[in-house]
């Protein structure tokens, strides 16, 4: 199996607008940026935090121990 790395993200238009942003204010290179600090941020300390708030999102829990 082939080993896979994250390298980088991919954030549009639709989604920013999803979470109350104005796109149409948002440059090409804006967007850009939005990524590579979500990237970032997944990577450094956010992947935990990510995780969580997504598993909960669709309802699913931690095994119990």
């Amino acid at each position: 199996m082939e080993d896979r790395e994250i390298q980088r993200t991919i954030i549009s238009r639709s989604i920013l607008d999803d979470f109350g942003y104005d796109s149409d204010k948002i440059s090409d290179e804006d967007l850009e940026t939005i990524a590579t600090e979500l990237l970032d941020y997944f990577i450094e300390d956010g992947f935990r935090d990510a995780l969580e708030s997504t598993m909960s999102s669709l309802g699913i829990s931690k095994k119990e121990e």
